[in-house]
Order: C-alpha cells, then structure tokens, then sequence
C-alpha cells in the first residue's frame, strides 16, 4: 500500500509566491479578457504560468465555490520578485466579478469583506467563537479574516 505522502506530492525546485481566486463560472471569460487587458495596459511581464480549474458548487461554509459553480484562476511570480502591483490589479478585477480568495493563498481581504462574500459567513463565526473561545486555532491573519 503506497502512503498518500509519497503518492500525492511533487518536488518543488522553484519557489514561488501564489495567488489565487474564484470566480462565478459565469464571469470566466469576461474576467479573462478584462485580465489580459490589464496584463498588456500594465506590460506586466508573466514569466510564470497561471493554473485556471473548474469546480462544482458546494455546501461548504467557508468554501470559494459556496453554492456556485466556479473557476479558480491561480497566478504566481517567482520567489523574491515584487508580486505588489501585479496581485493589487488582479485581485482588484477578481473581486469586480464576485471573486474570493483561496483562504491559504495571498489575499488582502478583511472580515467586512468576508460577511459579504460569504453568506454563511456570521454563522461559521458563531461555530468558530463557540469551539475556539480563547482563539487558540487564530493566527495573526485569521484575527484580520475573522474580525478577533
């Protein structure tokens, strides 16, 4: 029996920085064109491939796809290039389009942001209070998402 460690993993020889987005599958092309619009206004130089997939909606509280389905548009700068610019632009035209971030992805979205985004957002934050009342499982960027 192989053990899913060895199995589901890969060598990461180049390091990068990533983030990356959902969006309504309805908005995908429109986003895609408004982004390479962006990429050539901007002459943002991609040296680095971006990862687009497809997902079902979900039932899930916190889930990008909650109860739609979506596309997620992942994009990446090498290790030590300055993403600042590039990511701003995107995630700005991301959220345009009713977009949410990967929650283990670079985002700069806050708590007001969430409660918007998510409509079950106010009750997975009863759930969370309830179960982690001392904010043991909290760290610097959950007390920003969760608003403690």
């Amino acid at each position: 029996m192989q053990q899913s460690y060895k199995v589901f993993s890969t060598v990461r020889n180049v390091k990068f920085t990533e983030m990356e987005y959902n969006i309504p599958i309805e908005s995908y092309q429109d986003v895609m064109k408004e982004m390479l619009k962006l990429i050539e206004k901007n002459n943002y130089k991609i040296s680095f491939p971006q990862e687009h997939r497809f997902v079902q909606k979900d039932d899930i509280y916190l889930s990008p796809a909650f109860e739609r389905n979506s596309a997620y548009i992942a994009s990446h700068v090498f290790k030590g290039m300055n993403n600042t610019r590039y990511f701003k632009d995107l995630e700005d035209l991301f959220v345009d389009f009713g977009g949410r971030p990967h929650w283990g992805k670079m985002h700069t979205r806050d708590v007001a942001f969430f409660q918007k985004a998510y409509p079950k957002f106010d009750d997975f934050l009863q759930v969370r209070a309830k179960h982690d009342p001392n904010n043991v499982f909290v760290n610097d960027h959950l007390k920003k998402v969760f608003g403690v």
